[in-house]
């Protein structure tokens, strides 16, 4: 018998204003020119990232023909939990969903399968071999590049992951109550 857990939380995103971001940047004595210098090296590492993980995939692709990727755009993630203002809420998935919708533009040409997005994330899947690897490696916009495989945890780590054990410790049996449901992921989940 298969037990299935989710795990839900409760997140928004949520846009700063460059105001905000100025202040704060000014409060910690940060100059344009070493804004600048962090930016760059912030792409560098970036870019070493994204080619690192694209070269491990490419040896995926070449043994067996194809390989499924999730690609992350470049998106200013900013996650708040709480009350957030649900002007900021829907301008965030706005901006969100340009960079998806910019990113899967580029990405149909030498997808090798139909391209899978999700109304809340920024995530383009498909299928890719070497060619779309390397294409994927001149693209400018991805923040990364992973294999999409499916992660099956076992007992002994869901109990870790959720805290479980922390409980049991405390003397918590958890006897009639309920976590949650296996549902999945639905593509147009809320």
């Amino acid at each position: 018998m298969l037990i299935g857990l989710a795990i839900v939380t409760s997140w928004q995103f949520t846009a700063s204003s460059s105001a905000q971001d100025k202040t704060e940047q000014a409060s910690n004595g940060i100059s344009g020119l070493e804004e600048l210098q962090q930016a760059q090296a912030n792409e560098t590492k970036r870019l070493a990232r994204v080619e690192k993980n694209i070269n491990s995939l490419l040896a995926k692709a070449r043994e067996n023909g194809r390989v499924r990727v999730i690609v992350h755009p470049t998106f200013d993630f900013k996650v708040v939990r709480g009350q957030v203002d649900p002007d900021a809420t829907k301008a965030r998935h706005r901006q969100m969903a340009t960079a998806r919708d910019t990113l899967v533009s580029r990405l149909q040409s030498f997808a090798r399968s139909e391209l899978k997005t999700y109304d809340n994330a920024p995530f383009v899947v498909f299928d890719a071999d070497e060619y779309s690897l390397l294409m994927l490696k001149s693209q400018s916009g991805i923040e990364a590049v992973e294999e999409d495989v499916v992660f099956s945890p076992d007992l002994v780590q869901l109990t870790t992951v959720i805290g479980a054990t922390n409980a049991w410790s405390k003397g918590y049996a958890g006897a009639g109550q309920a976590l949650g449901e296996n549902v999945g992921y639905r593509k147009n989940s809320p």
